[in-house]
């Protein structure tokens, strides 16, 4: 599950129930400062930020998908 920093997400309640609940969570990127010029680019972007997600986490989600 993804969650954003909307208060609403990050109350005790809310946060108490993921944890209990064992609802994996994943982490928002980091925001990027790049703006790809044109596809070229683009692609080569996603091809960098995709080699930085570790083969232990794909099988995580992999696992939790329906």
């Amino acid at each position: 599950m993804r969650v954003c920093n909307d208060p609403k997400h990050q109350s005790k309640f809310t946060t108490g129930w993921l944890q209990k609940n064992k609802i994996p969570l994943l982490e928002w990127p980091k925001p990027h400062t790049r703006r790809p010029k044109n596809m070229t680019e683009l692609k080569q972007f996603c091809l960098e930020e995709w080699t930085t997600i570790l083969p232990e986490r794909s099988a995580d989600l992999k696992s939790t998908s329906y």
